[in-house]
């Protein structure tokens, strides 16, 4: 977590035996004073002796005083809360799971203790099954593949399922849990205390197109609002910083969590927050499957947590060449690293969006942190740009794979539409022969397929229509990939203008007078300029 501020040695034993004294010596002194004034009243040897007693007792109270034990000050600890999995079995992806065990694995490398980490994942320890994964080996009849071709219900053919494989799972990922969470943590979790939230799962949009009050999907179809969110975290000691990494769609909408209520217009909460999003408050994110095995870096927290882990060598994300790695600097070897559709987001960058838009500021190259200088070369080269910095260069380069991207979409469509029509004829002709089958529940259905399956896998791939059915579907499948390649290219370049955009915005407030909100920004830069220490 961000630690920027070491945490200072206790007290040596010289300085903790001057620290008491100078404690006790005042009231020392006032028991003396008073007892002289009661000594005034007295003579002879009851004097004497009341002054010798006296003097005992301020003998006594200082040897007392040294001789207490004071507790070094209190370390502050990082805590962890990870929520993760699909509101489902059938959404809940091995990758989702894959991502909550890589970084509990991080967790154990750190030498985190478990009453400082705590997991939220789908159903938590419940046997059932809630973890969706493909079995590439499952052997599905021919006549299931055909079918399920020719009535367009190849999604999940071959899914399994099972119970999740997290060891530390602490409870399921539904509200009641989390604010559960929350609450003890609000008696746990001390002012100094740093708290991390890793979040990977499923995203809904905002209920309207101007909200960015977007949700959270939970275990059993619940949500969790961006605004729902922040109630949480008022919860906490406002001085307890609190970093969040978030993955699901529409995730950017969670930036907001360092406005009061989650609401950009009442103003910046008091509390310590800043956060990391996968994409912003309007798209969707990448990175749900059901493979076994994946792409390295198939979304945001992947190259994310492999940078604050380790797992990447440090020289290649360690800008500043500090020795150390921070969140902005994870973050920014993920933005350049990534070859997917998201749009990665900081708080700092919707701290800056709210207040000046990103036009017309495409000149400024001296203002970029080092990291940000790094991401915007690397996003750059990707691109085949020489001047990232040219606004009329990035806004034609724009222009081209937006036009590229048009002509490629009504091409899929129009793939789209001749498959579709060979698959609607050959499910007429299957039903025509077979009626029961437009009914998959009909008792008939599956003694048909099971008894007259070669004789359904025959009338279909000898129908005239199937090989043309095939072609378009690898017609199809084809253009798919050259759109979705185009789009990860534009989104690259909406990256890169979204990094310029919050470097020229940072230097135009710098050159404001607006020093209150200059400092709030600061405090906000300084968090995601931390880095994880215990």
């Amino acid at each position: 977590m961000t630690c920027s501020t070491k945490v200072s040695r206790s007290m040596t034993a010289d300085k903790l035996r001057t620290s008491c004294s100078s404690r006790r010596r005042k009231p020392i002194v006032e028991l003396s004073k008073s007892s002289q004034l009661v000594f005034a009243c007295n003579a002879g040897s009851t004097r004497i002796r009341l002054i010798s007693r006296a003097f005992l007792i301020c003998k006594i109270f200082v040897l007392a005083g040294c001789a207490v034990k004071t507790e070094p000050p209190r370390r502050p600890a990082t805590h962890f809360l990870v929520i993760g999995g699909g509101y489902s079995p059938d959404s809940n992806a091995i990758a989702i799971e894959r991502n909550v065990i890589e970084f509990d694995r991080w967790l154990d490398e750190r030498n985190v203790p478990q009453d400082r980490r705590a997991i939220l994942f789908a159903d938590g320890d419940d046997p059932g099954r809630d973890v969706q994964y493909d079995d590439p080996d499952a052997a599905i009849p021919e006549v299931n593949q055909v079918l399920a071709a020719v009535f367009a219900e190849e999604d999940g053919i071959s899914d399994r399922y099972r119970t999740n494989d997290i060891k530390n799972v602490t409870g399921p990922a539904t509200p009641e849990r989390i604010a559960d969470w929350f609450d003890k943590a609000a008696g746990r979790l001390r002012k100094g205390d740093r708290l991390f939230i890793f979040v990977t799962a499923h995203g809904d949009p905002a209920v309207d197109d101007i909200s960015q009050n977007t949700s959270l999907l939970l275990w059993d179809d619940r949500k969790l609002s961006v605004e729902e969110f922040t109630a949480e975290l008022d919860k906490l000691d406002p001085q307890i910083e609190v970093v969040t990494v978030m993955v699901q769609c529409y995730s950017g909408g969670f930036a907001n969590i360092i406005y009061r209520g989650g609401d950009p217009s009442a103003g910046l909460s008091p509390a310590r927050r800043c956060g990391f999003y996968s994409t912003t408050f309007d798209r969707v994110a990448a990175g749900c499957s059901p493979a076994l095995q994946d792409d390295k870096y198939d979304e945001y927290s992947e190259p994310f947590v492999a940078a604050i882990s380790g797992v990447e060598p440090r020289a290649n994300v360690d800008a500043d060449h500090d020795g150390a790695v921070s969140w902005e600097e994870a973050h920014c070897f993920a933005l350049a690293r990534l070859n997917t559709i998201d749009i990665p987001l900081r708080t700092s960058d919707q701290f800056l969006l709210q207040m000046t838009p990103p036009e017309n500021t495409f000149d400024i190259k001296q203002d970029a942190s080092p990291a940000e200088q790094d991401a915007i070369k690397k996003l750059a080269a990707a691109l085949e740009i020489n001047d990232p910095f040219s606004k009329d260069a990035l806004e034609s380069l724009e222009a081209e794979w937006t036009e590229t991207y048009e002509l490629l979409d009504a091409e899929l469509v129009a793939l789209e539409d001749k498959a579709e029509d060979a698959r609607a004829m050959l499910e007429r002709v299957v039903i025509q022969k077979w009626p029961e089958l437009a009914g998959i529940w009909n008792p008939r259905a599956h003694a048909i397929v099971r008894e007259q399956g070669d004789a359904i896998v025959s009338t279909v791939t000898n129908h005239e229509l199937w090989e043309k059915f095939l072609k378009h579907r690898e017609e199809v499948a084809a253009a798919d990939e050259r759109l979705l390649a185009t789009e990860r290219q534009l989104a690259k370049v909406t990256r890169l203008r979204l990094l310029l955009a919050t470097v020229a915005n940072r230097a135009s407030l710098y050159r404001s007078a607006d020093q209150a909100k200059i400092d709030q920004y600061r405090q906000l830069l300084d968090l995601e300029r931390g880095v994880f220490a215990e």
